[in-house]
Order: structure tokens, then C-alpha cells, then sequence
């Protein structure tokens, strides 16, 4: 007669088993095990020990898809980080090259109209830079260009709306200049040696020292006084050996130009 009742209540107990009800069946089975033999004991035990093993492998597999969603979440959270920091990074490189672009001379007052580049036209003869400004912004042609307190060359043209800037590297470029230290007068042009477009002064015969810094003379009234044009980085005889002439760095990197001043007025 027992057995006949066990039979009719294990449909009960392995559905128990089967949808994780550990709980329930733990429960049953406590508030059965008075009525139950120990026989019938050995056939329930085991299944409800697999049970709770399911149970807790269960319950190790929802914390490791928390622990991963969690993880993927802080990960989407550091790459909008990574982006507002360079965002930020991008906005303080542009502030103090706009503070570069307004650190003119102060001797003198001039009107500039600031410009970005949006390409270059660079051989191995010329260097020329393509400017978002032109005529509609009062850009004309011959109207110098600098980079702070550095001359970076001139307007060679000029349309409504785009212009072209001749850099002091390029080959055409011909600019009164003197030295600094000792006030000594030469030309400066752009060349190209090796690859590399460089200036060159020329027409030097006084002594002249490696370091010594090359400004704008402002003879030809085309470029303003007192620009900075780069340093001499090395000194060579004529072949003639009738005067001397000065390689120099240029004050602009023009390898990492983004931006350019125009002066509309002198």
C-alpha cells in the first residue's frame, strides 16, 4: 500500500527535480522522511543532490553573465573616456596654436586674418600651401604670412574664397633678412637639399656663428620688421670664397602646419 502511494508521487517529485525546485523538494522531503522508509530514501536523495548541483552551477553561470555585462558596460564607459580625452587634448594643442597665431611682435600694430590649411602643393621646387581664405576675407596677393612671431611666407594668389601661400622654403622665395646678433644684412631663399626643403642666406661676410638667429629687415616692404625666419644651423664658403653662406632651420615646422595668419595691413 505504500509503495502504491510512492508510485503515484514521484510523477510529482521529478517534476520538482526537473524545473530546479530544490527548495520545494528539500521541503517535501523533510516533511515526508517520517513516512518514508529508508529504501525509498536512497531513491530520492540522489536526484535532489543533482539538483542542488544544477542549482549552483546555475547560479555561477547568471553571476558570470553579470560580471560579463558588467564588464562590457565599463568597457563602452572607457572608450567614450579615451574619446572625450582626446577631444580635450585636440582643444588645448588648438588653444595654444591660436595663442601662437596671435603672439605678433608688439612694436607694432597689424590686422591679420587667421586662416586654416586645407592642402599642399609641394615639389621639389615648390612649397605652397592651399589657405580657406581669399579675397572675400580681404586676402590679396603679396600679403605676408606668419605663425606667431615667425614668418611663414607669402600670398602668391589669391581667389574669392581659397589662396595660395608661398613658404620661405620654396624655391622662389627670396626675403631681405639680417642677423640678429650682429645686425649683418643677407637674402634668404628656399632650396631643397637631399630631399629636404630648407632656407639659405646668402651674401655674408662678417663672422657668422651656428645658433645665431635670422630675422626679417624689412627692406622691400614686404614682409614686416623683426620676424623671426629660423637659426643657423650651418655655415659654408662660397665657392668663390667672395662671401659666406648660412644654412637655417626654419622658426615654423612646416611638416605639422594647421594654421597661418595673413597681415592685410603694414
Amino acid at each position: 500500500m505504500r509503495l502504491g502511494w510512492f508510485k503515484n508521487l514521484k510523477p510529482t517529485i521529478q517534476t520538482l527535480v526537473l524545473s530546479g525546485g530544490i527548495f520545494l523538494s528539500l521541503t517535501l522531503y523533510i516533511s515526508l522522511s517520517k513516512y518514508i522508509k529508508p529504501a525509498v530514501a536512497s531513491l530520492i536523495l540522489p536526484p535532489l543532490r543533482l539538483c542542488e548541483g544544477v542549482s549552483a552551477s546555475a547560479r555561477q553561470f547568471l553571476k558570470f553573465q553579470d560580471l560579463s555585462g558588467e564588464n562590457k558596460r565599463l568597457n563602452v564607459e572607457l572608450d567614450l573616456l579615451k574619446v572625450e580625452l582626446r577631444r580635450l587634448e585636440e582643444a588645448h594643442l588648438e588653444n595654444q596654436r591660436l595663442r601662437a597665431l596671435l603672439s605678433l611682435p608688439q612694436q607694432e600694430l597689424y590686422d591679420a586674418e587667421a586662416a586654416l590649411l586645407i592642402g599642399k602643393d609641394s615639389s621639389n621646387w615648390t612649397q605652397v600651401a592651399i589657405i580657406n581664405k581669399g579675397t572675400s576675407s580681404g586676402i590679396k596677393r603679396g600679403m605676408p604670412a606668419v605663425l606667431g612671431a615667425n614668418l611663414a611666407g607669402r600670398v602668391i594668389e589669391a581667389h574669392p574664397f581659397v589662396s595660395k601661400v608661398a613658404l620661405i622654403v620654396d624655391c622662389n622665395s627670396k626675403i631681405p633678412a639680417k642677423i640678429l646678433r650682429s645686425r649683418e644684412e643677407g637674402i634668404v631663399f628656399g632650396t631643397v637639399e637631399g630631399g629636404r626643403a630648407i632656407c639659405k642666406m646668402k651674401y655674408l661676410q662678417g663672422t657668422v656663428e651656428i645658433g645665431d638667429e635670422i630675422i626679417s629687415s624689412g627692406l622691400g616692404e614686404i614682409y614686416p620688421k623683426g620676424l623671426s625666419i629660423g637659426k643657423v644651423s650651418a655655415v659654408e664658403e662660397d665657392k668663390d670664397e667672395l662671401y659666406k653662406i648660412a644654412e637655417i632651420t626654419p622658426a615654423v615646422d612646416f611638416s605639422s602646419l594647421e594654421e597661418l595668419m595673413i597681415i592685410t595691413n603694414q
